[in-house]
């Protein structure tokens, strides 16, 4: 008779990438995998959850249909702004490590809007801070980019002043 084991936290998230390897996905499929794990283990520990839009300042006063899902461990503010950046690379038998697709969610501040020189005109971009890293799952694939600032943080930014 065989005996049966609890699995840990961590040994679900070694099986979801061992699991992912041997059926060759990429890793935005594994870090999906991953995410999905931390979502449904928020849900099961009884963790606030926070569903997202994409922010357009363009299309402020239309409504938006929910694309993003994340774990909310702080304080709920009126309105609050998670960065969420992705890029998907195609790995051939040619890749090297540079050609890793990525993936990353933060919760920042929006600071200000500022202008910026692009090689083709001025733009307006927002400036976020970032306050932490956050997690979630998110459905934006295709969906329109924009570019942001982030300013250096300050103690990077004092170099060079004294």
């Amino acid at each position: 008779m065989a005996e049966s084991q609890m699995a840990t936290p961590d040994d679900r998230e070694k099986n979801l990438l061992d699991i992912s390897a041997s059926y060759d996905r990429s890793i935005i499929s594994i870090l999906t995998n991953i995410q999905t794990r931390q979502v449904t283990d928020a849900i099961a520990e009884g963790k606030r959850l926070r569903l997202g839009v994409l922010w357009d300042p363009s299309r402020s006063a239309h409504r938006v249909p929910y694309g993003a899902v994340f774990v909310w461990d702080g304080c709920v503010g009126e309105e609050d702004f998670v960065f969420t950046a992705s890029c998907h690379q195609d790995i051939s038998k040619y890749s090297d490590l540079k050609d890793l697709d990525r993936h990353v969610s933060f919760l920042v501040d929006k600071e200000s809007i500022t202008d910026v020189y692009d090689g083709n005109g001025w733009t307006s971009r927002p400036v976020l801070r970032i306050r932490q890293w956050i997690s979630g799952l998110c459905f934006f694939r295709g969906s329109h980019r924009i570019r942001v600032v982030f300013p250096w943080p300050e103690d990077l930014a004092m170099i060079g002043r004294s």
